[in-house]
This record gives C-alpha cells, structure tokens and sequence, in this order.
C-alpha cells in the first residue's frame, strides 16, 4: 500500500503522455529499490548459511512479512566458519542459541549482535567487532556468572541478572541495585519467570537489576527462612561491592521476603508486589503479619501493591489495613491498593502497571527527596512508557497517515496483560500492512509486520502464531483491539493455553 507517496507522481505522469513510458521505468526501479530496502539481508556481510537461516526467521515466518527479532553471529578467525543465533522475544535467547552452535562448532570468537527488533546495527561480523569495544557484554556474556538461563544442578540458589538484554552499569555508575525474589507454586518452575516489566523503566533510569533464584525442586517448608537469610547475605555483598542504595523488590513469596528482610536490615527501599499470605485455622487469609512486617520495616521508602481479585488470597482486601499502618511508620510510602485498576494476584508484574504506574514508581524511587507521607501518582507515563518497553519500529518500515479507511499513525495501549502497538506500515509490497508489536513481560517482546484485510470497517490479520488481530474505530480517538487466539498453544506471552479471545484499547501515540 503506497497511499500519499505514489500519487503525486502517478498525477504528473498522467499530466505529460509523452514521457508516461519513463515515468514507468521509474515508478518500477523505485517500488524494487523500496521493497529491497524492507529486506534488512540485503546489507549484511554474512554466510550464505547465516543469510538463508536469518531469511528464514525474519522474512518467511508463515502469516508474516517481517519478524522483528534478533539476530547474533560469531565467526572463527582463522577459518571464517561462522554460526548464528535468531530469536523473535528475546535478545539474549539469540545469545543463547548462537553460542550454543559455536561451542558444537568449536569456535571461540563471541556471538556479537548484528540485528535487534530487525534493523541492522552492524553490516558484518567485523564490523560488530569494532563497535563492540573493550567491555562490550557479549564479550564476556558466555561466562558471566550471572548469565541467563542457568541451569540449577545441585544448586539451591544462585543469580542472573534482571534483564538478560542489558547490559549492569556497576556501581560506579548505577543509582543503585534492586535484588528481585521470584513467586513460588509448589515445585514447579518459577525461576525462569522476569521481574516486573516496570522494573525495565528504573533499569532504564540506572538502576541495576539483578534476581535470586530459587531451585524449584529444593522448595519446602523452611524456603521462606532460607530464602530471608540468602537474600540478606545478597544484601550484603552487594554492599560490599560499592552499591549505596540497595532496593528489595519480590512478587508473592518474593514480596513477603521483601518485607520480612526488610523489618530486620536497613534498606533504601522495599517494593512488595502482593506480598505473601499466612493461613489461619479453617485455611482461611489474614492480613495482620502483613501489616506487622510494613510497621517493623525499616526502609526509607516502601511500595506495596495488593491487585483486586487476588483469588489466590481469597480476594481479601488488604490495602483498607495496610493504609493506616504504613501512614502511622511517618516515612515516605507508595500504596497501590484494590482500587488501582489492577487485577489478580500478578497484577503488578504485567503490563497494566507498568503502563500505569511504572514511571511513577521510578519517581518514587529516584527522587532524591519525597515527602514523609503517601506517594501520590500522577498520570501514567502514556506512549513514552509503552516506547520504552517496545520493540523499535523499524527505520525501513514507513508508518502511514490516515486514509477514509484506515487509521493513520501509531496507536498503543493494552491487551490482556500485554503493551502493544499498531499502525498501518508500508514496506514495499502490494496490498495493506499493518505493524504490530508487543511487551508480554520483563524478557519477552515481539512482533511484525503482517499482511491484513479491511473487513466491513475491521482491519484484519493473521499473525505468526495463527491468532487472529481485529482492529477497529471506536470513535475519533480510540481504537478497539480483539486478539483471538488459535486453538492449539500460543506462544503470546502471558496469554498462552488461553480459549477465550482478549479485548483492548488503543490510543493515538504522542
């Protein structure tokens, strides 16, 4: 779709019939040399094994005309042999998968990115190299003692870093480091899950993230007392390390850690998202340890989040007690309570909050000075939030203006618990193009270009995962969003395994 490019040239063409036949062989190299430029392969410097593989991934996903993702390459130095790493929700998964095939290969040169969110950040391997520098992270990635994706082995505990994609600033450099405490549910795996999205916005502000990890198979009766006391040695030899502002943050039972530590060692700051529960006789919830831990705590601020409909804590209302406790400790506190507009026990990790309440948690905590009272939010952080948590929009892929149709620009908000955005795209090809990207959580964001229909007013597409986008106009401002999930498993975030589709609005970005 090329509405308002074309045109003016297809009018002067009409306007002088004697050169209608250069005006063709015009307007035929300009579509081919734009469509050329929507094929990021075209400017890499890379095996034929490696254009075919990335082609592959990017190009020829089955319902998609472009795969925003990330693309990694090492090659040996002597041999020029070379492995790559693709993946299209996370940076450091294409790490992951390219060091993977070098270490079959034997090839020892670091996997260096040449293409993140699809747009070409380094022509070749060389050229990766000489941008890289000295301390670049992938240098070093593959023996980070804080790498992702570790495997426990005989481990009970053991840390990676908060997002796997950025890069720790040290404590030179960082406002300070925020220790995360991950859920628990049984023995099953909950180490792999991310901190809260919202976190990524402070990580962005310059604070270091990192996170405690827990082997699921070691999980008992005693994990909580065990993991109070790792996490207060953590404390400790981050301290050490130079870190002045220590932030304890955990979802669940990270968020009881949070606070339990938090009455016993002095903190910057502790941040509980629906912080854990005791039962009562009859297998009932009390809040009162709750409100003990908030009025013992000794950090100089404190958030808690408690999301309505919390059903795993049996939807008590707990921010009705926890307001007067934390108001009586004097200090500085954030409380996000029932009445916030968040729903279910992870509520605060998803994208809801973050769009919300992310940057006003940043202020709360990167202020140098806040008031002894309540934190009050002001209004959520809009397309300047959703931007920062996004994949890129590509600088190939032209956002179009509005036509009698369709709607023009970018447009973002939420759907479910995920941020996205979408706009009508020209990439060079016939017929309409829509963009479409998404935040699901911490670690995992996608998204593409995807070929779509007008349907009685509705734009329509079919993404990679065979779910079903509809976009329409819900009046002057808004669009309505409706994802419908295929039959068989998705691979849409928090949205996987479900049958029933999701709703959303969207707003014009800024």
């Amino acid at each position: 779709m090329r509405r308002g490019f074309d045109r003016p040239i297809l009018a002067w063409c009409r306007l002088r019939f004697g050169v209608v036949i250069a005006c063709a062989v015009f307007l035929v190299s300009l579509w081919s040399v734009t469509a050329a430029s929507a094929d990021p392969t075209s400017e890499l410097s890379i095996s034929k094994s490696c254009r075919e593989f990335l082609q592959k991934r990017m190009l020829a996903e089955p319902g998609a005309q472009l795969v925003l993702g990330h693309f990694y390459v090492a090659q040996d130095g002597a041999t020029a042999a070379s492995v790559c790493g693709w993946s299209a929700s996370s940076q450091y998964g294409a790490f992951g998968a390219c060091s993977r095939e070098a270490a079959k290969r034997g090839i020892t040169a670091p996997c260096l990115l040449l293409v993140k969110d699809s747009a070409v950040v380094a022509r070749s391997y060389a050229d990766a190299r000489t941008q890289a520098g000295a301390d670049a992270w992938e240098l070093t990635m593959a023996a980070d003692p804080l790498r992702c994706g570790q495997e426990p082995g005989s481990r009970l505990y053991w840390l990676e870093h908060g997002f796997c994609d950025i890069k720790i600033l040290g404590p030179e450099k960082a406002r300070g480091i925020v220790i995360w405490n991950h859920g628990i549910m049984g023995t099953l795996v909950q180490h792999t899950a991310p901190p809260a999205l919202a976190l990524r916005l402070l990580r962005a502000n310059g604070w270091d993230v990192i996170k405690i990890n827990r082997h699921n198979l070691g999980e008992g009766g005693d994990s909580y007392r065990r993991a109070e006391q790792r996490t207060e040695e953590e404390i400790k030899a981050q301290r050490e390390r130079g870190y002045r502002r220590v932030v304890l943050a955990g979802q669940s039972f990270g968020g009881r850690v949070t606070l339990e530590v938090g009455a016993s060692i002095e903190l910057f700051a502790a941040v509980a998202f629906a912080p854990g529960m005791e039962n009562t006789v009859g297998n009932t919830r009390t809040q009162a340890p709750t409100d003990e831990r908030l009025r013992r705590v000794k950090a100089e601020r404190v958030a808690v989040v408690f999301p309505g409909n919390d059903e795993l804590f049996g939807n008590v209302e707990r921010g009705r007690s926890a307001a007067p406790t934390l108001a009586a400790r004097g200090g500085p506190y954030l409380l996000l309570d029932e009445t916030a507009g968040l729903k279910g026990h992870g509520g605060g990790t998803g994208g809801n909050f973050a769009l919300r309440y992310g940057r006003c948690l940043d202020d709360f905590l990167t202020a140098e000075t806040v008031p002894a009272a309540r934190f009050l939010c002001a209004a959520g952080g809009g397309w300047a939030v959703a931007r920062e948590l996004l994949p890129a929009v590509p600088p190939y892929v032209r956002v179009m203006t509005a036509t009698d149709a369709l709607p023009g620009g970018l447009w973002y908000g939420l759907v479910g618990e995920s941020i996205v955005s979408f706009g009508v795209v020209d990439v060079g090809k016939a017929g309409v193009s829509i963009l479409f990207t998404w935040a699901a959580n911490g670690a995992s964001r996608g998204g593409g270009v995807y070929e779509a229909r007008i349907d009685n007013g509705e734009v329509k597409a079919l993404l990679s995962n065979k779910a079903v986008l509809t976009i329409k106009r819900r009046d002057a401002h808004t669009l309505a969003v409706t994802w419908t999930p295929p039959t068989a498993e998705s691979n849409f975030g928090i949205a996987a395994r479900r049958a029933e589709p999701l709703h959303g609005e969207l707003a014009a970005a800024e």
